[in-house]
């Protein structure tokens, strides 16, 4: 099994000099309201990935959020866990 959480993460990673900011996305599901939120750049950019993910796919529930300052701790607690897990 591959480490999702890194794969993510790893994904996830902007250029240390890009800013982004978050924008709130807003969808209806059986009868209800959800919510997503969305980073990029601008509006114009968050419109552009929004556009994109009639492309997008599940890749798994997330179960922990990690701060990036746990370094080499978050991926061996990864790593260990994925190894235990049934």
């Amino acid at each position: 099994m591959t480490d999702l959480m890194a794969v993510c993460a790893e994904k996830t990673q902007a250029p240390k000099d890009a800013l982004f900011n978050t924008y709130l996305v807003s969808y209806r599901h059986d009868g209800a309201e959800w919510n997503l939120e969305l980073k990029a750049a601008s509006i114009q950019d968050a419109r552009a990935r929004l556009s994109k993910l009639s492309l997008a796919r599940v890749d798994g529930e997330l179960i922990a959020t990690i701060p990036a300052s746990a370094g080499w701790f978050a991926k061996a607690w990864v790593v260990l866990r994925n190894a235990f897990r049934s």
